[in-house]
């Protein structure tokens, strides 16, 4: 073999070498992409999805915690919910001491909106301009309606 052959085979030799380590960069570069890409996704829908899904066993939680009616409603009108309506179900809530109401929002599908205390929120009623009713002092009297014959 004379030493051009030597040289050339050497050369040979590295080149697919080098061939073969580029082509399993490339393989470990494009795995590690993938891998990130999945990460990416994974932690995107774990946030999107990261509020907590209330169920039965979570509303047993709370009231074994002493947490109040108040507090375990307004949990459920602000949480996602996933109760299960059925009766072993409703039993096992009432044998845990969950409340009436808490209960009755459970199988409606979620919490009354605004009971706070015994009253509604966000409700006001508003009586007339100046405080006043038709027919007091000071405000014209109502219009007298006829009166049905029977």
């Amino acid at each position: 073999m004379t030493e051009a052959s030597v040289i050339s085979s050497t050369t040979g030799c590295q080149m697919t070498l080098l061939v073969a380590i580029r082509s399993a960069f490339r393989t470990q570069l494009l795995l590690a992409s993938l891998l990130l890409a999945a990460c990416l996704l994974v932690s995107s829908t774990a946030s999107v999805s990261g509020q907590e899904v209330m169920t039965n066993e979570t509303v047993i939680q709370m009231v074994k915690a002493g947490l109040s009616e108040n507090v375990i409603l307004a949990k459920m009108r602000s949480s996602q919910t996933k109760f299960d309506t059925r009766t072993e179900s409703l039993i096992a809530l009432k044998q845990a001491g969950t409340p009436e109401k808490v209960m009755q929002a459970i199988i409606s599908g979620g919490a009354p909106p605004g009971v706070h205390g015994g009253r509604r929120l966000g409700v006001r009623r508003v009586g007339p301009v100046g405080g006043r009713r038709p027919g007091s002092p000071g405000q014209p009297p109502r219009a007298a309606l006829p009166r049905q014959r029977q």
